[in-house]
């Protein structure tokens, strides 16, 4: 009888501990696959702990600042066009997000085909040392220094594309591409030492912050996919260093 009940023991902690895993980080509170309003509540909590102490576990340090390689943006108008090589692209703001959705988990990852994430940034910026071409009314300009584009209360839509990947029996969810799109109320754009000339420099800034909304429709382009790519980068570890059912409940 004794070993009966042992039995039956064990088995009731292994079925309540299907989906654990001994190192699983405690940052990470799961909930089930379709409750949306867990979800949003757990990955809020998640981004929080994220900013303010890092998550060794996923070797995500503490730092609101990610980094891109390069972007190039090109913004123009009748009085100014550029062309903006950005270099070394800084990317911050991420850690003020808050998130209002978060859909399209199944509890059979092979039949999802994305997920997706909505919410609200006060702050998104990028910042980076910059290489610049284009006209100011009649005059060829060119430049080069430091750049920063700002996008000020922003609501954003992240649809995150996946792939499956098998190891050692079990399927891990990888993020193949993500699109990113987003609008947002304000904008701010920055370039400083243009042909090396501050009143050429304060003209162009001005006249370019004069009509945001029109250099920002085209500058929303580069900077989404900048931004995708700060996503990517975060999801992939995640995701990568532990089985997919693990990450919710049953």
């Amino acid at each position: 009888m004794r070993t009966e009940l042992k039995f039956i023991l064990a088995l009731a902690v292994l079925v309540g501990c299907a989906n654990c895993v001994e190192d699983f980080p405690a940052t990470i509170e799961r909930c089930k696959y379709d409750d949306e309003e867990c979800n949003v509540k757990a990955w809020n909590k998640w981004n929080k702990v994220a900013y303010t102490s890092g998550v060794p576990e996923l070797d995500i340090p503490l730092s609101d600042k990610h980094y891109v390689d390069k972007q190039v943006i090109t913004v123009g108008s009748d009085l100014v066009t550029l062309k903006i090589t950005f270099s070394n692209l800084t990317v911050y703001g991420m850690a003020q997000s808050t998130i209002t959705g978060v859909k399209g988990f199944k509890k059979n990852p092979r039949e999802m085909e994305s997920f997706q994430v909505s919410g609200f940034s006060p702050s998104l910026n990028l910042f980076g040392k910059y290489d610049g071409t284009g006209k100011f009314l009649l005059l060829q300009v060119g430049g080069s220094g430091n750049g920063e584009i700002g996008f000020y209360n922003s609501t954003y839509f992240v649809t995150v594309y996946t792939k499956v990947e098998t190891r050692d029996g079990e399927d891990y969810l990888v993020p193949d591409k993500v699109v990113t799109e987003f609008e947002s109320e304000k904008y701010k754009f920055v370039f400083d030492n243009i042909l090396n000339n501050k009143e050429i420099t304060d003209s162009i800034n001005k006249v370019v912050n004069q009509n945001d909304k029109l250099f920002a429709e085209e500058a929303k382009g580069p900077a989404a996919r900048a931004f995708s790519k700060v996503v990517k980068r975060l999801f992939t570890p995640i995701f990568g260093k532990y089985p997919y059912r693990t990450f919710f409940l049953d």
